[in-house]
């Protein structure tokens, strides 16, 4: 079977459209440029991120499944691992602050959570190629670090609770939201990455 004896059935290897792929975002150069925008963006990202923190978030006797984690991996994919860093940081903070009923004391340990999680992403994927197999890794692990092991120790420290107890929770939280969160941040990343450069210009 050849190309010749099936005309276009074969993907031309010099066509870029006949084989979609993500590559670095197409626009940060004008980030990079643009000081104001950057740190506009930011500023969306991280008020988003707090809107999803406090409405947003389902909470169970057994579970609590929220979507703040979206802007914070993304800020650190298109903007770097700083700006992830800070948001992340930023958004445990305002997040306890506007949202505390119960009025518990604050506690940085979750902070410094989210802060390595915007930190990953931007070491991990800022001017680099996103695809789904490297975001599925990297997932797993700050899943195996931070939303099991270093979330347990933190809560033991916090409130007394138990690792046998606590553990087998954060594990199938993670397993629930390990799909939900890959998909949802390869889609906007994808969906970032055909945003026009001239549109910034």
């Amino acid at each position: 079977m050849s190309k010749k004896q099936f005309p276009g059935q074969f993907p031309d290897q010099n066509d870029q459209k006949a084989i979609p792929k993500i590559t670095r975002i197409p626009y940060l150069k004008v980030f990079e440029l643009n000081p104001t925008f950057k740190l506009s963006l930011a500023a969306m990202l991280l008020a988003t991120s707090v809107v999803l923190g406090t409405f947003a978030t389902i909470a169970t006797p057994y579970l609590k499944i929220g979507f703040r984690f979206l802007p914070i991996a993304i800020a650190g994919i298109i903007l770097g691992p700083i700006y992830g860093a800070v948001i992340g940081g930023l958004t445990d903070i305002l997040c306890f602050f506007t949202n505390n009923p119960t009025g518990e004391p604050y506690f940085p340990g979750f902070t410094i959570s989210l802060i390595i999680v915007g930190l990953v992403y931007g070491l991990v994927f800022y001017k680099k190629d996103v695809t789904i197999l490297k975001l599925v890794i990297t997932k797993i692990g700050l899943d195996i670090f931070i939303e099991i092991l270093l979330k347990s120790f933190w809560i033991n420290i916090a409130y007394g609770a138990p690792f046998v107890v606590i553990l087998p929770t954060f594990i199938i939280e993670s397993a629930i939201m390990l799909p939900i969160e890959v998909t949802l941040i390869y889609a906007v990343t994808l969906l970032t990455a055909k945003i026009p450069i001239k549109a910034h210009n």
